[in-house]
């Protein structure tokens, strides 16, 4: 029966341990029984044998369970992203959100548990989280630090993309998790993984499609020189250029093409090149950030041979280059007035108003040939023609028709056509700019007949043509007849200019009074 062995008899016992964690930390289980007998003779003891004497120990050795560690971690990362800017699209400003996840796969308690996190662009270079690593949970009986078997800690680190990273257009990201197994040091490791892949510890990598994209405004507005109320000669137009990168990559090499034309066609160029006057941080007259800003101006002055036409038509083409790529990102621009029912890439067009007038002056001096201090027959008439343009655009062809009658309307004619002198402004022959004077002069020989008729008079009507679009025909487009040039007349304008003969009949009357007192 239990508790009782006959000599030779055997006993046969068991018993059984369930094993607890801290049990398999220390790598075995070390197990004896003490066996304890009375006999008539004496009483009896013996400490157990584990039963294997090829471990040179033959008698009375511990039974040991050896518990082969297994140390494991498994580490997977995970990455959301969040559109800040709201443009649609991942890229620069915009924020990445990574998910670590580190799970103990083996069977014993990890300690020291540290997690080290490598972030890279699309070309290797490094990159730094804009937060690192922060625990967010773990399972039950699991820390930040420590893991037990089948324990789950979660981390939590974010990237808000930079401009670099954003230019690549990629970014990397791997965490290694590092920990120490009981008795080690630092001796379990592994490189997150990427579950959305089938690809092994590979890294978890937010793809920013590159989406170049480029919008140039230009604006004008005038001053108003002269204070006219109309935008004519010599008022100064100031053009306001502003380029935005609307895309997600930062955008290099930036150049301002400008074409400046009048409604005719004719081509115009600036005195200055457009010129920066601001910038968004980040960016510069030849680089823009993603959703950089700059802002240039250039100013020209209306000249008379613009005036010409009904208006100056002005656009600017930018071009710009995306990583990788050279001159690949272009726009024309827009007004900015979406009122016109042209939201995009339409002239900036700025109204001229054109003022043609002509002004000519005659006088004459009179050559006394034979001395009498009369006009008489064989005396020479010098006129002096002065044709001004008055207005504000440039004239040209000017042509002059001269009208020369005795005082009694019978034709008379110039020893010659009206010569041409000189121009005020140095212009050619036939051309006057604004302001400009051109100066003519003709002859006459007074004949014995303009005695008799009292006397001559002549006058000179300027014309200046044109060929104005569509149909380019030739047309006068203003003019203006001579005046004399002596306004005491009392004939202020186009007044002919008269030279009288010896016959002048005159009469002059003057009348004064006083009085006398008679009455006193």
């Amino acid at each position: 029966v239990q508790g009782t062995l006959k000599v030779s008899e055997t006993a046969t016992y068991s018993a059984s341990y369930t094993l607890e964690q801290s049990a398999v930390d220390s790598g075995k289980v070390i197990n004896f029984v003490i066996a304890t007998g009375s006999s008539t003779v004496a009483v009896v003891t013996d400490t157990s044998d584990d039963g294997d004497d090829t471990d040179s120990n033959t008698v009375s050795d511990v039974t040991e369970l050896i518990i082969t560690a297994s140390p494991t971690l498994e580490v997977s990362k995970t990455a959301s992203t969040t559109d800040v800017n709201g443009n649609g699209s991942i890229g620069e400003g915009d924020l990445i959100t990574y998910s670590i996840t580190i799970e103990n796969k083996g069977n014993v308690t990890l300690t020291g548990l540290t997690v080290t996190d490598t972030l890279l662009d699309g070309d290797g270079a490094s990159l730094t989280l804009t937060t690192t690593p922060t625990f967010v949970s773990a399972s039950g009986g699991s820390t930040s630090s420590t893991l037990i078997p089948s324990g789950v800690s979660t981390f939590t680190a974010t990237y808000s993309i930079s401009n670099q990273a954003a230019n690549t257009p990629r970014v990397s990201n791997t965490a290694l998790a590092i920990a120490s197994s009981p008795g080690q040091s630092n001796n379990v490791s592994d490189t997150s993984d990427d579950p959305t892949t089938a690809t092994p510890n590979d890294p978890t990598i937010v793809t920013m499609a590159p989406i170049p994209g480029i919008e140039a405004t230009k604006t004008a507005s005038v001053t108003d020189v002269n204070g006219n109320g109309v935008n004519d000669l010599n008022d100064i137009i100031t053009y306001t250029i502003t380029v935005e990168n609307t895309g997600n990559v930062t955008l290099t090499s930036l150049t301002l093409s400008d074409t400046l034309k009048d409604s005719n066609g004719n081509i115009y160029t600036y005195n200055v090149s457009p010129t920066l006057v601001s910038s968004t941080p980040g960016s510069t007259s030849t680089t823009l950030s993603e959703s950089g800003v700059a802002t240039f101006t250039v100013s020209y002055t209306i000249g008379s041979a613009e005036l010409l036409a009904s208006k100056l038509i002005n656009s600017v083409l930018v071009i710009a280059s995306s990583p990788g790529q050279s001159n690949n990102v272009t726009d024309t621009s827009d007004d900015g007035d979406d009122t016109d029912g042209d939201t995009v890439s339409d002239t900036t067009d700025v109204d001229l108003t054109a003022d043609a007038k002509l002004e000519v002056v005659k006088t004459v001096a009179h050559n006394d040939v034979d001395s009498d201090g009369n006009i008489t027959a064989g005396d020479i008439l010098t006129y002096t023609i002065v044709v001004s343009n008055t207005g504000n655009v440039t004239l040209q062809p000017v042509y002059l028709e001269d009208t020369m009658t005795d005082l009694q309307g019978n034709a008379r004619s110039l020893n010659a056509s009206p010569t041409w002198i000189s121009n005020s402004q140095g212009s050619a022959f036939r051309k006057l700019l604004s302001g400009e004077a051109a100066t003519y002069t003709a002859s006459y020989t007074v004949v014995s007949a303009d005695e008799v008729a009292l006397g001559v008079k002549n006058q000179a009507v300027a014309k200046a043509y044109w060929y104005p679009p569509p149909g380019n025909v030739l047309s006068v487009r203003t003019s203006d007849t001579s005046d004399d040039g002596d306004d005491t007349d009392g004939n202020l304008v186009d007044d002919p200019t008269i030279s009288y003969t010896s016959i002048v009949p005159s009469i002059e009357v003057t009348k004064t009074a006083s009085a006398t007192e008679t009455n006193s």
